[in-house]
């Protein structure tokens, strides 16, 4: 089986969130013998997806960001980026081991 991981952080509701959505429920649905969804939900802003197999990094932090206006959304995305890139580099490090143990 195959793992397909999702790390798609957004802010607002554009086209990514809904694509992203859609691709994710598709393969769990449709493919399940032969992929394994996994979304990371970095700072909660997934948190009301149900359905998907989720991996929370911080669950509510979402709501804290500052949104709206073109500053205060590359803000946010350095914040983003500077709260899961740690929990993110340690996710893909186990997922790689376990891959190196399975082959």
């Amino acid at each position: 089986m195959k793992k397909i991981i999702y790390w798609s952080p957004y802010l607002g509701h554009i086209g990514t969130k809904k694509s992203t959505l859609n691709s994710a429920k598709g393969l769990s649905k449709y493919g399940s013998s032969k992929f394994d969804v996994l979304l990371i939900n970095a700072l909660g802003e997934w948190n009301n997806v149900k359905d998907i197999n989720k991996l929370d990094f911080f669950k509510n932090f979402y709501q804290k960001l500052p949104q709206g206006g073109f500053l205060k959304s590359r803000i946010s995305f350095i914040i983003i980026f500077l709260l899961s890139i740690l929990p993110l580099y340690k996710f893909l490090k186990k997922i790689n081991q376990t891959i190196s143990l399975h082959t």
